[in-house]
């Protein structure tokens, strides 16, 4: 069930600076702005050397509440965020934190609570005026339901014109939050098909502390976090269900997304699964 979509409009700065290896980043923040449950701002940096932006939409949810990663599990709106009506300005893909499975009496999902960082990297790509960040952003902030919040953020390039350190505090904190690449003691080690399942074994850097797997595929696919089937230190084996996958879907010809999780640390990795019979 869902109330009435929330209108938000979010105003940032960015700069438009000449090139010039000697000036610093600059940055900016919004005020915040009520998002149903929670509150939340845009801050962003540029650097005048590059012309390449950093930028982050905070979000800080109250007691209770949440939002969702970008495959949520069985239910849940994964937060969308749209730049396609900006102008000299190129946006790459926002980059979403490491989630958390949360399993809750009467349901479950992969996402937040309280601080959530949502990371975007882009470049100016004409500094003559005129130019904008234009992003349009739809978020499910759920408690007992959940509200369809949307938010819309025009941002001026020629606006930033000041150093803002709380802005580039809060945007080094968002890549400090992000999944890495995969590491010797941390890492998918083997991914098989056997019938309506996978089998996954993975090396975590902690021999102790709560360890978990999701994978992603096409969208259609809706597949659900991976349960641990045993461990042994940092020696870890999942099962994932595949029994929701459409029947047509070919899993040993399909590339996944594979997010492995150790104590709120990630890494991200991407493999082909193989049949049993390999």
């Amino acid at each position: 069930m869902f109330h009435h979509p929330i209108k938000i409009t979010l105003l940032a700065a960015l700069v438009g600076a000449g090139l010039c290896i000697a000036v610093p980043a600059q940055a900016a923040n919004t005020s915040w702005e009520e998002i149903g449950g929670g509150k939340a701002r845009l801050l962003a940096s540029l650097d005048p050397s590059t012309n390449a932006v950093s930028g982050v939409v905070e979000f800080v949810l109250d007691d209770g509440w949440k939002t969702y990663w970008r495959e949520p599990g069985a239910s849940g709106i994964p937060p969308q965020f749209d730049f396609s009506g900006s102008k000299h300005f190129a946006a790459g893909e926002i980059a979403f934190p490491v989630p958390e499975h949360v399993v809750l009496p009467d349901s479950e999902f992969v996402g937040y609570h309280g601080r959530v960082l949502f990371a975007f990297d882009g470049t100016i790509t004409d500094m003559t005026p005129g130019g904008v960040i234009h992003v349009n952003m739809f978020a499910g902030v759920c408690e007992e339901i959940c509200i369809p919040a949307t938010a819309e953020f025009e941002i001026p390039i020629h606006d930033l014109m000041v150093s803002d350190p709380e802005a580039d505090q809060a945007i080094a904190d968002a890549k400090l939050e992000l999944p890495v690449k995969p590491t010797e003691d941390f890492r998918v080690e083997t991914s098989k098909l056997d019938g309506d399942k996978m089998e996954i074994t993975a090396t975590v850097p902690d021999t102790a502390g709560k360890a978990e797997l999701f994978v992603e595929g096409p969208s259609a696919w809706q597949l659900l976090p991976a349960r641990v089937a045993t461990r042994n230190g940092t020696n870890v084996e999942f099962s994932l269900d595949l029994s929701r996958m459409p029947k047509d879907a070919k899993p040993e010809q399909t590339e996944l997304r594979f997010t492995l999780t150790s104590n709120g640390k990630g890494i991200e990795q991407r493999l082909t699964p193989v049949s049993q019979s390999n």
